[in-house]
């Protein structure tokens, strides 16, 4: 085993501590660089910052999500399932692939649905069930729940 010395702040093994598989960086360093980017500028490292852009959105309420999977499934069919869940609605939300929209944008569907939904994609499923948008039914929703703190979805 090679001895690790730090490409960021020049520490060997007897000065600081190394992860048993990364003997290019200590731990320090991996913890300072955790909210940092490091870019290699003229031959040398540099951290640059990175900004966390954070929307004005409620994250995480899990009392409107239990309010919303307690309303019927959007679809309103006799094959829905007796178990609902709290859609995020992603189009039209700031939402989008590995992003959720914050949680006044979600809508009540059946389990069956709502892993349909995820196949066949959201505007598909609009118009096979002709639900209308279901962006909309979300604004509803955060308007008329008693949890959203009187706030609605903008």
């Amino acid at each position: 085993m090679t001895s690790g010395v730090c490409r960021y702040c020049g520490a060997t093994d007897r000065d600081a501590r190394f992860h048993p598989l990364e003997r290019t960086k200590c731990a320090q360093c991996s913890d300072r660089l955790k909210g940092e980017r490091v870019a290699r500028r003229a031959g040398r490292l540099q951290c640059v910052a990175v900004e966390r852009v954070k929307r004005g959105v409620e994250r995480i309420n899990p009392r409107h999500l239990e309010w919303v999977r307690a309303n019927s499934c959007v679809v309103h069919s006799a094959l829905c399932d007796a178990v609902r869940h709290a859609h995020h609605v992603r189009l039209g939300t700031g939402g989008g692939t590995s992003l959720k929209p914050g949680d006044e944008w979600t809508v009540s569907i059946c389990a069956r649905h709502h892993s349909e939904l995820h196949t066949i994609g959201q505007r598909t499923f609009e118009t096979k069930y002709r639900t209308g948008p279901l962006r909309e039914i979300a604004e509803r929703l955060a308007k008329a729940s008693p949890f959203m703190s009187g706030r609605a979805a903008a």
